[in-house]
């Protein structure tokens, strides 16, 4: 494919994928889905609940009100469906439990546990007192999509003991709770910020490149790496999947090397840039402007025949062009 097409192609894609962006904000504005739906449940939530159910349970009664955060880690995500969650639940005096869920539905989560709670017998309290078990459900209600892939940012959930067992002497007689809570995203997940300095040298027509970028909101860290250093003639060596990847240039000229990065959420950004190799040596280091643009999360681009074609970027953003 000749340069100038190359680049017709590349704005096209860049334009579907700034178009992707703004449905991000018209979704934005929906009413909450009607029911369950599949969605990648990977953020921070705040969980506002209430106490529906608590016997003998010291420092609660039924009815009251309560402020949990709640954190989720998908496991083995694929698409819009992550068969386990990592459930990490704050509970009262700020104490912590971690639950793996698993998928029982669309969009429906389940787990069972067990934690120790404290009691008091003899003068003493026991922090291993007694065993609560208990089962914790988690429905989907609402999604938004980004980069074609669909993030919860509405949950219901369900906190269920049936009983408590005592383990100290001075029994209590029989204790339960439960309660109910309504979930809201805090952040929803974006992409990360693409960012990248390139140094001439130490060899002739070479450069070091360094990733220079950061984690979008959520925290996801950066885990994938698609370098293209426009310098066709060198073959294999054109592209890379390093972090801090270093090439040796066919000779002196101004190259268009671009790079995508991909966090741990399967969101992607892009940035591409300019840089000179100058002919004589000494010259002064190229040093990419640090302007980013998230691409989309399809699939490669295709040619008439549909394979995949590859070492092309989906999505860049000129030098130049005003962000």
């Amino acid at each position: 494919m000749t340069a100038p097409r190359r680049h017709l192609v590349l704005g096209l894609v860049l334009s579907f994928s700034l178009l992707l962006t703004d449905g991000v904000c018209a979704r934005a504005a929906d009413s909450p889905a009607a029911g369950p739906v599949d969605a990648r449940v990977i953020s921070a939530f705040v969980m506002h609940g209430r106490i529906v159910t608590a016997v003998r349970v010291h420092g609660e009664h039924q009815g009251q009100g309560i402020t949990r955060h709640w954190s989720f880690t998908g496991r083995s995500c694929l698409g819009n469906v992550c068969p386990r969650l990592l459930l990490r639940r704050e509970r009262s005096a700020h104490r912590y439990s971690r639950l793996v869920l698993s998928r029982v539905g669309v969009g429906r989560y389940a787990g069972r546990g067990r934690f120790y709670a404290g009691l008091r017998c003899r003068g003493r309290t026991d922090p291993r007192g007694e065993v609560v078990p208990y089962r914790i459900t988690v429905t989907v209600t609402d999604a938004v999509a980004i980069q074609g892939v669909e993030f919860a940012r509405g949950l219901t959930a369900s906190y269920t003991n049936l009983k408590r067992i005592d383990h100290t002497r001075c029994p209590v007689g029989p204790s339960h709770d439960a309660a109910r809570y309504i979930g809201v995203v805090s952040p929803l997940p974006t992409p990360p910020n693409a960012s990248f300095s390139a140094v001439l040298g130490p060899a002739p027509d070479g450069a070091r490149f360094t990733d220079t970028s950061t984690r979008g909101a959520g925290g996801a860290p950066v885990v994938g790496w698609l370098w293209n250093f426009g310098d066709a003639p060198s073959g294999n060596a054109n592209e890379s999947q390093a972090q801090n990847p270093v090439h040796a240039f066919t000779g002196p000229g101004t190259y268009h090397v671009c790079m995508i990065v991909t966090d741990a959420n399967g969101l992607r950004a892009g940035l591409c840039n300019d840089l000179t190799v100058p002919a004589s040596a000494g010259s002064p280091p190229g040093q990419p402007s640090k302007r980013s643009v998230a691409t989309t999360a399809a699939s490669p681009p295709t040619n008439r025949a549909g394979r995949v074609r590859t070492g092309e970027i989906t999505a860049y953003r000129q030098k130049g062009r005003p962000d």
